[in-house]
């Protein structure tokens, strides 16, 4: 590896990003499904 390290600072705001993202696309899926379920529904 010819990177160095990251340091802890970094390493988190590289977690929160991702974690932010991922949350944002469950999250989506998650609505996606449930107007799906209600629109069945009617």
């Amino acid at each position: 590896m010819t990177v160095p390290p990251m340091t802890a600072a970094q390493h988190a705001e590289v977690m929160r990003k991702r974690i932010a993202h991922r949350r944002m696309v469950e999250e989506a899926r998650d609505l996606k499904h449930a107007s799906g379920t209600q629109f069945e529904k009617r």
